[in-house]
């Protein structure tokens, strides 16, 4: 590389196009250490599913999940119980014998028996009901086979017949909402090309409709700005009708002076919040009309690249892959542990009567090896969501950055996602680990307060849960200060560390513009969540409601739109997120172009370009105002008008 390409600026004057910026591979070592954990998940994995020895980890038998165990650790349709797969619960729900077959009716006179007790229940039934109530035997239930147990499935004959025996068995049949399962189920089945056509075409096509919407001149002004001196509004009226309230309790000669002075209290407490709610909007004026005009930016970047809709779709694809590897090295490792034999005692009547039972418990090896699969997979899915929003934020950077908004289109969308594999990949694993960290720490602390509550330690339970909240608190910043990190990441292509650095203290001096785009995005994020689902159901409602051959063909309208909503408001959380990080990538990018480029240069337009004017208006009536010119390092020059000096001033941002 020449002395003059080492010294050209990755940020420069005239940056016309984004994608003419010279990247380097950043943070090359996280995506090396995440291959790594990859391998000794795959490694872990052959040991557990048997493929590799290891004398600390046992290799596992997932039949010891697929097949129940029964009273004396043996698994079921294995082994000496080869014969008998399928298992038969006593009355305590939890003790397991072996049969061959499923029973299919109620008979009190014939027994499942442990091996020792079939013989006496089989010489007498007085016998065999004796020992069904310390669960040694049980008799012929109607049951249905679930995933090789039988399971009971009594009618209402046979609830008749043993609550007349005096056998208190819960009514699992439900059979008097059993038709309307099934119709519920046919209704859905019948319907099922209309809901996913409503809950993912129909939904996606008005999420598109609901950003161009954004765009439309004045409507997002207004309805923001009505929104705001709404709660003003209704705090002032609230407040002072509660405080008339209290007056009139007070001379009504019914209610007592402490009701009246709990009205009159909260009624000044209302107005006092409504003065100062007042004092911030007017505080924030400007720059709630900014935020505005980033949402519109930010509804136009995504209108120009329709495409953007699919990086959920391969992010979900990756997680699916990753999880299907996972779930079965972690069923492997879940069936490898060792069948301990243990004694307990009977309660109520037979209480001080012992009995024992079988149960897997695991070594220290096998708890860490857990605990290691459990951080590989919120590395990897924290990845997949970090590449995601880095690609989201290249895309969203590079129209913003470029003149010719021709330019962009759905390919630009690839592009990013290409830049981001060959060049950030290991930022978005350092960003990732950072909260796999902090998910794994909340997983320690979840595990020690269980065996706090199981000791009835108190203190030690108090202590968790407060952890356990500090924890939360601390993965919701991380992961806000993370999505900033990969902004600036895709802005200037810096490392995760130093990009983390600048996005924290931009957000700190710009903090009241962050605090008024949050509001406005979240109550614009909101509002979408709420319009494309309740729209699509409408739709859908007014078609199965009054098309004749819909409406034939279900004997209701109420599951079809019950599934409808659900998928529909997924298909619109999708979208808000993909716009969420949109309206954030546009802030960044609108502080990045003002503190970098004179007002003449900068690259905003629309809407945007008026608030740059009017911030430029404002600098300028400044006498000791001074210009930000590029420079070839981290550094800004800042050139005073009044001197026609220049001086070193921190780096840019």
């Amino acid at each position: 590389m020449s002395e003059e390409e080492k010294d050209t600026p990755l940020v420069h004057e005239g940056w016309d196009d984004i994608k003419d910026m010279k990247r380097g591979c950043t943070d090359c070592f996280c995506i090396l250490l995440i291959v790594i954990v990859w391998i000794g998940l795959t490694i872990l994995g052959f040991i557990a599913t048997g493929v590799i020895t290891n004398d600390s980890i046992p290799a596992g038998n997932p039949n010891r999940l697929l097949y129940a165990t029964d009273y004396n650790g043996h698994i079921c349709g294995t082994g000496n119980q080869a014969d008998n797969p399928y298992a038969y619960y006593m009355l305590d729900g939890t003790t397991v014998i072996c049969i061959d077959k499923c029973p299919t009716s109620l008979d009190s006179s014939t027994f499942y028996c442990k091996s020792d007790y079939q013989s006496i229940a089989d010489a007498s039934p007085v016998f065999g009901l004796g020992l069904t109530q310390v669960y040694h035997c049980m008799f012929s239930l109607t049951t249905e086979l679930t995933l090789n147990r039988c399971i009971p499935n009594l009618s209402d004959s046979d609830i008749t017949k043993l609550t007349s025996a005096g056998y208190d068995i819960p009514d699992v049949s439900s059979t008097a909402g059993s038709g309307w399962f099934n119709s519920f189920i046919g209704d859905v089945y019948n319907q099922l090309g209309l809901i996913f056509g409503f809950g993912i075409g129909i939904a996606t096509a008005l999420s598109f409709v609901f950003i161009y919407g954004l765009r439309l001149p004045g409507l997002l002004t207004v309805v923001i700005w009505t929104l705001i001196l709404s709660v003003l509004v209704l705090t002032l009226v609230g407040s002072f009708l509660l405080w008339d309230l209290g007056e009139t309790y007070s001379s009504d000669g019914i209610h007592s002076y402490y009701e009246s002075l709990t009205c009159q209290i909260f009624g000044y407490i209302g107005m006092g919040a409504s003065f100062l709610y007042f004092c911030l909007i007017l505080i924030l004026c400007s720059r709630i009309n900014l935020a505005i005009a980033i949402v519109k930016e930010a509804s136009r970047a995504i209108s120009a690249m329709p495409l953007i809709i699919l990086m959920p779709i391969i992010q979900v694809f990756g997680v699916v892959c990753f999880l299907i590897i996972w779930t079965i090295y972690v069923i492997y490792l879940a069936a490898s542990g060792d069948i301990v034999e243990k004694t307990a005692e009977y309660t109520g009547a037979y209480s001080g009567v012992s009995y024992t039972y079988k149960t897997l418990e695991y070594s220290e090896n096998s708890k860490y090896a857990f605990l290691y699969m459990l951080f590989s997979w919120f590395w990897t899915s924290e990845f997949i969501v970090a590449f995601g929003q880095l690609s989201i934020a290249l895309a969203i950077t590079s129209w913003y950055f470029t003149r010719d908004k021709s330019l962009i289109g759905s390919g630009t969308v690839f592009w990013a996602m290409r830049t981001t594999f060959f060049c950030h990949m290991g930022t978005a694993a350092f960003g990732s680990l950072t909260i796999a960290i902090v998910k794994t720490i909340r997983a320690i602390i979840a595990y020690l307060q269980k065996q706090a509550q199981q000791q009835k330690n108190k203190l030690m339970e108090y202590v968790m849960c407060v952890c356990q909240c500090c924890m939360w608190c601390l993965e919701k910043c991380m992961k806000f200060l993370n999505k900033n990190a990969y902004i600036i990441t895709a802005i200037y292509g810096y490392s995760f560390m130093k990009s983390a650095r600048v996005a924290f203290f931009t957000l700190l001096r710009n903090i009241l513009r962050v605090s008024a785009v949050n509001m406005v995005s979240d109550f614009i994020l909101t509002l979408g969540k709420i319009f494309v689902p309740m729209s699509t159901v409408f739709i859908l409602y007014l078609i199965m409601a009054y098309d004749s051959d819909v409406s034939s063909t279900s004997s209701g309208v109420i599951s079809p739109l019950v599934f409808t909503f659900i998928l529909a408001y997924f298909t619109s959380a999708m979208f808000c997120e993909i716009f969420g990080m949109g309206i954030q990538t546009i802030l960044l990018c609108y502080i990045a172009d003002e503190e970098m480029f004179a007002p003449e240069k900068r690259f905003a337009d629309g809407s945007l370009q008026s608030a740059i004017s009017k911030t430029a208006q404002a600098a300028n009536s400044n006498n000791n105002s001074s210009k930000v010119i590029p420079t070839t390092s981290d550094e800004r020059i800042v050139v005073d008008d009044n001197k026609n000096s220049r001086k070193d001033d921190p780096p840019l941002i």
